[in-house]
């Protein structure tokens, strides 16, 4: 083919990539008077069935798809006993090319991964998973603009199951071929190295891969064998990317992290969700940039909107909404509750965790303290919403919206227009004091069904009685059940004990438990039953 000048109406200029597919040429299409890329299977393979149905069906999938980041198909045929396929020429470099060069900043990090993610998830909503998401399948053109090319192992969603033989084929010819085909190995999903049914999941996880190896310059999962590097796949968890590269922001370490979980469940259920998150990180960045030119040095903010620094990249601080106060007490013995209280509520299937308890047990104080943990993990915020002055259920739908800056519009109900704004906000709201209110559950079952990535933490005395709602009951402060008995050591490991030498010394700095007293502390906090009473 090389020896050849013209193939059709295409003139061959040179050629410009080979694959297993065959080869890529520059071409000049001379009835429409425009430069192509002509990718062509050779004659020698033609009769080869499995490769003749993989370059046809890549010519079926990308032309169905109309997209800015995918790349246009202009003719899919044969000349010759040669099958071609005619699209878009894009100059500019591969993403491998751009990562080899060394010259990625974080910007570009942003702008590539949310492009390739909008690509994905337009053939997502066309029903083809593209199974080959890696750099060398990136084009970046001198605008900027990013195509995503060579769907050549693309797979209709709706194809429920595949062949077994084809899928031990398909391992085979990864063990024989380790040389040209072990950069593909290393963005590949658990379900995919394991031959397991794929979905959209898949193309998730290598996004994923991508984002991490841009981010610090080394893959996640490599191995020193294809062997290793699948190993790695299964069962071993990258190095913390802040490990890596300390100027990452959190944020975006967590959008990273959560796009490679190994199980499905807990990854992103769609490139759009993902998209979305990193459009979320670029408008906090734009934000903060934009609230640093114009706020003056130092200055104290006082309005109820607070931000938390997280990380500083090229001067530009990732921030955090919230509208907690800049004064912070942190809370003594509650370890262990608000570790469980996150992991609940890092859980996938996790939507309304309801902190339940006699009054006193200080579930306002613990749920702040989980509210103000969780804060890179949310990227469009953690609200505090307080009830306690709150009778009417009625009210309760407007009071969450006061913090949030949701307002009524053009006759439209407050719940309406909470369920519009919140929709598409990955958010976590904490709703303190719920028990006074509890006829008001339904209206927090129809904001949690309109925004699928809004979780909420609410602290009652009673549960809601929702189907999603699951309950954490937080216990008493742990006390010595016979304090005659136990040193003054002993006696200060108790959680109880210590939060009343704190408060104490709050009045008396130079408290301290000691044998004279011990036994009437741990008396006091035995008639308060464990209470943290604040």
């Amino acid at each position: 083919m090389q020896d050849r000048e013209q193939l059709g109406h295409y003139k061959i200029r040179s050629i410009i990539g080979m694959g297993g597919m065959g080869e890529v040429y520059l071409a000049d299409d001379m009835r429409l008077n425009r430069r192509v890329a002509l990718k062509i299977l050779p004659a020698a393979l033609s009769d080869d069935q499995e490769r003749l149905g993989r370059f046809e069906q890549e010519a079926f999938t990308t032309s169905a798809l109309n997209h800015p980041n995918l790349l246009t198909v202009y003719e899919f045929g044969k000349e010759d006993g040669i099958h071609f396929l005619a699209t878009e020429f894009i100059e500019g470099e591969t993403l491998r090319d751009k990562l080899n060069g060394g010259n990625t900043n974080f910007y570009e990090v942003l702008d590539i991964a949310q492009q390739i993610a909008f690509a994905l998830s337009a053939a997502h909503a066309a029903g083809i998973i593209h199974r080959d998401i890696k750099p060398e399948n990136v084009m970046i053109r001198p605008d900027g603009i990013v195509k995503v090319l060579d769907f050549g192992l693309a797979k209709l969603t709706e194809e429920k199951t595949e062949d077994i033989e084809s899928q031990a084929r398909t391992h085979r010819q990864v063990i024989s071929q380790a040389g040209m085909i072990l950069g593909t190995v290393a963005y590949m999903s658990p379900e995919q190295a394991e031959g397991k049914g794929i979905d959209a999941q898949t193309d998730i996880w290598s996004l994923g891969v991508i984002l991490y190896e841009m981010l610090t310059g080394r893959m996640p999962f490599a191995g020193a064998t294809i062997f290793e590097t699948v190993i790695n796949i299964l069962t071993k968890e990258p190095k913390p990317i802040g490990e890596l590269n300390a100027k990452t922001p959190l944020s975006l370490e967590h959008i990273v992290n959560k796009s490679l979980r190994k199980e499905k469940a807990e990854r992103y259920q769609t490139a759009k969700d993902l998209l979305i998150d990193l459009k979320s990180l670029q408008k906090r960045l734009e934000f903060e940039a934009e609230l640093e030119r114009s706020s003056p040095p130092n200055k104290q903010t006082d309005g109820k909107l607070q931000f938390s620094e997280a990380n500083v990249t090229e001067k530009i601080s990732i921030v955090h909404l919230h509208n907690f106060s800049a004064e912070f007490t942190p809370i003594v013995g509650r370890e262990k509750e608000s570790a469980e209280i996150r992991a609940l509520l890092q859980r996938a299937d996790v939507r309304l965790v309801t902190m339940t308890g006699v009054g006193g047990t200080g579930k306002t104080s613990l749920a702040k303290v989980v509210a103000r943990q969780m804060l890179t993990e949310f990227t469009d915020g953690v609200f505090f919403v307080e009830l306690a002055a709150i009778k009417n259920p009625d009210l309760v739908v407007s009071t969450i919206a006061q913090p949030l800056g949701v307002k009524e519009a053009g006759g439209k109900p407050i719940l309406e227009v909470s369920k519009d704004y919140l929709r598409d906000k990955q958010m976590l709201l904490v709703v303190d004091n719920f028990e006074q209110v509890v006829e008001a559950a339904p209206q927090i079952a129809e904001l949690l069904s309109a925004a699928n990535r809004l979780k909420i933490l609410i602290t009652s005395r009673s549960l809601l009685r929702l189907s999603a709602e699951r309950e954490f009951i937080v216990p008493p402060l742990s006390l010595p059940s016979e304090s005659k008995y136990i040193s003054v050591d002993e006696l200060s490991n108790y959680e109880a004990i210590k939060l009343f030498v704190e408060q104490a010394r709050n009045t008396k700095p130079n408290f301290t438990l000691s044998q004279q007293n011990a036994q009437t502390v741990a008396e006091i906090c035995n008639r308060l039953e464990g209470l943290p009473w604040r």
